[in-house]
């Protein structure tokens, strides 16, 4: 018997040493953070002047849910870690994260079919600089480093905020341009404002992404009260809005001085609009879904047979319009 409780003592999963776990993620964020703090200060006196204080918070804020993932992932108690969350919120994150992955695939989708409609100003854009083989392939590389932070751009156009270009703008029904960096990639950006019916199109990202999130819950909560599918909904609405607000707040950087700020103004709004977007339409479709499976489920009684009150009062307005004279009769 013994023997057989020790076997089983070291076959059962080992819990997470939470201690450990937040010793080592505070020491891999500080020291990430002092070496961005360091690399702030060590730039501030050339022609980029990044912000101490914005390069910090983007750190830890970046920092901590990686170092996390990597401190468990090391001590092999990811797996352990995750289970230990309730099923709800297990779900909800599942969710949220599946809906912000449709709101990227669409904007790259969106993307790509712009850089494919502007290919003939990118090429010329990129003739005109004449850099030569070893130039040409330094200026792919930047260029494909961009392609992310485009991606995010485009996510925000959609969403409506849009995002600057030093002291241009871009908006869906505003466009102020400016001189741009020497990047033929740059050529693709819309010059003027988007046309009325475009703005139906954009409309449908956030409903996209809505239908995404709902077809994600109601698969993984099947069987559950309606109360608890639409709990899912808002907090996977929360989740999406708080990974895409964190990841639009990445692509933004600013060269230069004060009108040099590239990409959306605040992450935080971008985030904002995409998650109460997609968990409005979440709860509307979810919450048409449950209705009508209760209207289905629901048996027929002898009420449902009885008129309406309009039906039981149309019978006795037509019996006084019968019994009025007509003027031909008389």
């Amino acid at each position: 018997m013994g023997g057989a409780d020790n076997r089983s003592q070291r076959g059962a999963p080992n819990g997470v040493p939470w201690g450990a776990v937040v010793a080592d993620v505070l020491g891999v964020v500080g020291a990430q953070t002092l070496f961005v703090v360091l690399v702030v200060l060590v730039v501030r006196s050339g022609p980029a002047r990044p912000t101490l204080l914005s390069a910090a918070l983007g750190t830890v804020a970046l920092g901590l849910p990686a170092a996390l993932l990597g401190t468990l992932a090391g001590r092999h108690r990811l797996r352990t870690a995750w289970r230990t969350l309730p099923v709800m919120l297990r779900s909800s994150m599942l969710c949220g994260a599946g809906a912000f992955a449709s709101l990227i695939a669409i904007a790259a989708f969106g993307v790509a079919l712009v850089l494919a409609a502007t290919l003939p100003e990118v090429a010329g854009a990129e003739r005109s600089l004449d850099v030569g083989v070893l130039g040409g392939i330094g200026l792919a590389a930047t260029q494909l480093a961009l392609v992310p932070n485009l991606m995010l751009w485009g996510l925000a156009y959609a969403l409506g905020p849009g995002f600057r270009t030093g002291p241009g703008l871009v908006r869906v029904d505003t466009v102020h341009p400016a001189d741009l960096p020497d990047l033929p990639v740059l050529a693709a950006l819309p010059p003027n404002a988007l046309p009325r019916p475009g703005w139906l199109v954009l409309a449908l990202v956030p409903i996209v992404a809505g239908i995404v999130l709902v077809a994600m819950v109601n698969r993984a909560t099947a069987g559950s009260r309606s109360r608890d599918r639409l709990a899912t909904v808002l907090v996977a609405g929360v989740t999406c809005g708080l990974l895409t607000g964190l990841a639009i707040q990445a692509s933004i950087g600013r060269v230069g001085g004060v009108d040099s700020h590239y990409g959306p103004t605040a992450g935080w709004v971008c985030g904002l609009i995409a998650g109460g977007e997609v968990a409005a339409v979440g709860l509307l479709l979810l919450g048409g879904i449950d209705l009508a499976a209760r209207r289905a489920e629901r048996p027929f009684l002898a009420e449902d047979a009885e008129p309406s009150f309009w039906r039981r009062r149309m019978p006795l307005l037509g019996s006084g319009l019968s019994a009025r004279p007509s003027r031909r009769s008389q």
